[in-house]
């Protein structure tokens, strides 16, 4: 689509472009594989803003300036209204740190031959200030190209407007390096790019000294046994990953493997805790780590364990002591997290493990039984798995109280879908029969998604009366000219209901848990922070809180 650019123009970033400035435009091929094409049929007159920016010191009518955006249409209406206007591909490119624009193209409208357009930066750097230099320009569309370099116009009948690809979001690929290589440059890469280095306390080349022997042993693995050094790779880089304590930060295996090496990463990862003695437990409030599911026929059924029995300790070892030392599998971005995991598993062992003494205090007694278990494989429910809630639907509500709606969904993808339950559940609560009190939304075991679905799917809960400012936290990004990262200059654009007659202002309850990830966590603590939502949970989220680049 071309934007009206208005209120870039006018250096307002609290506003989206006008709906009627829009001129949509049609893929001409596939969007895979790249590069995309896409083809706009100009309009005689276009409806856009019409500006002066010649610096003439004279009222003129001035021109319309639009800039082109591959954008999605999260709501499904017939233009790009609000969030569907944010775009990560877009006909130029921005400073990070001011948010000023540094090159690119825009396509520009003259009603008649006597309007003027900036030909420069001027002297303060900043495009559509006063201290532009001004060329005139011909009556009709005029592509104009502009950078450090200097500006050029284009006006041929079929003139090209590329998009430009954000270098803070460019995928580095060092796919065909080594494996020790690979390792060096990923700390390399991290060190400077990742986050949360000084939050964390992280020392990028203490972390490369401690991981190092490792991956120096299956270098020299993988000339003898290729096969074995990738799996011993993918294990290693994702205790790695774990190590770093941040549910973004994680290490995937590539389904271009072959099936025999990706199961064999996957069977590696979870060998140490692959057999079980038939008990799952958990930590209550003081402390103790109790038995909550015991499986037919296992040696803890057999042994007599059942529902509350106390886990005192494992050969000997007293449970609480030994819980540093569990392995656990899913990465976590908190402490609480990795216990709740480690607590989980506290009974879970290798494969072909002898037969470990546990002490334990049954339910009823105050004295510790020694019992001798031989582990095995056991079916048990995974009591930390994300809550299905949902059944076969991505996206449900319900009213199980009459005057409370509830709502759950998985995860902020597919808008199509989501939006339109959305909106059904609110035209619903709207129109119950009984006046409803406040809604529920269960986020538990959402595991994130999109940030500009989050965005939207929480703006139905303000009205244009009372908008809300989608700078509510600040933001670091990459920059290349810095070599690091650099605090991103805020996007302040205010958001309201896309629909302003299914606008909800009643009482939200947001129920969250462990599995509530990423866009969740933004999702639940931007209600939160505005005042919009009361969040319940029993444990904290994911810890997954920053965009991933």
């Amino acid at each position: 689509a071309l934007l009206d650019m208005v209120h870039v123009v006018e250096g307002d970033r609290t506003q989206f472009a006008p709906v009627a400035g829009q001129i949509l435009g049609r893929m001409t091929d596939d969007v895979v594989p790249p590069p995309l094409a896409y083809a706009f049929d100009l309009p005689a007159v276009p409806s856009g803003t019409f500006v002066d920016v010649d610096n003439d010191g004279e009222a003129d009518q001035g021109v319309q300036v639009f800039k082109l955006v591959v954008g999605s249409n999260i709501t499904g209406g017939s233009y790009l209204a609000q969030l569907d206007q944010r775009a990560d591909l877009n006909s130029f490119l921005v400073d990070p740190i001011t948010g000023n624009i540094t090159h690119g193209s825009v396509l520009v409208y003259a009603a008649d031959d006597q309007q003027g357009f900036p030909s420069g930066f001027g002297d303060d750097g900043v495009l559509f200030t006063e201290d532009d230099p001004v060329v005139g320009l011909p009556q009709g569309y005029t592509v104009v190209h502009f950078g450090p370099d200097g500006f050029t116009y284009d006006r041929a009948n079929d003139a090209v407007l590329p998009v430009l690809e954000n270098p803070s979001s460019t995928v580095i690929d060092i796919s065909d390096q080594g494996l020790l290589e690979g390792f060096n440059t990923l700390i390399d890469l991290m060190s400077v790019r990742y986050g949360f280095t000084e939050l964390r306390n992280l020392d990028w080349e203490a972390i490369r000294a401690e991981w190092l022997p490792q991956f120096e042993q299956i270098e020299q693995l993988g000339a003898q046994d290729p096969q074995t050094a990738l799996v011993g790779y993918g294990v290693t880089l994702h205790r790695l990953a774990q190590s770093i304590r941040d549910a973004h930060v994680s290490a995937h295996i590539s389904s271009d493997l072959p099936l025999q090496i990706f199961n064999a990463i996957l069977n590696a990862q979870s060998a140490p805790i692959s057999t079980n003695v038939g008990a799952n437990t958990v930590e209550l409030d003081d402390g103790r780590i109790v038995v909550t599911d015991v499986a037919e026929g296992s040696p803890a059924a057999d042994a007599g364990l059942t529902f509350g029995t106390e886990i005192v300790s494992l050969n000997g070892m007293p449970v609480a002591d030994m819980l540093s030392g569990v392995t656990y599998n899913r990465v976590t971005g908190t402490a609480e997290g990795q216990r709740l995991q480690q607590v989980n598993n506290v009974l879970r062992f290798p494969p072909d493990s002898e037969p470990v003494t546990v002490e334990a205090i049954l339910p009823g007694t105050d004295t510790a039984q020694s019992f001798t278990l031989t582990p095995g494989a056991y079916a048990l429910p995974d009591r930390l798995a994300s809550v299905n809630l949902r059944g076969d639907m991505p996206i449900e509500y319900d009213f199980p109280l009459p005057s409370i709606g509830y709502l759950n969904w998985d995860g902020f993808r597919e808008p199509d879908v989501r939006i339109a339950v959305l909106e059904d559940f609110l035209r619903a609560v709207m129109t119950h029969p009984v006046p409803v009190d406040g809604i529920v939304l269960d986020m538990r075991g959402n595991g994130g998604g999109w940030d500009n679905l989050y965005f939207t799917m929480a703006s139905y809960f303000f009205n244009e009366e009372n908008p809300v400012s989608m700078h509510w936290i600040d933001q670091d990004v990459f920059d290349e000219a810095s070599n690091g990262l650099v605090r991103q200059a805020p996007v302040e654009y205010l958001l309201s209901a896309p629909k302003p007659e299914l606008y909800y202002d009643g009482p939200i309850v947001i129920l969250t848990d462990q599995n509530c990830a990423s866009s969740c966590e933004f999702f639940s603590q931007f209600l939160q922070t505005n005042g919009r939502a009361t969040v319940v949970a029993q444990y904290h989220t994911a810890g997954a809180g920053a965009p991933i680049n």
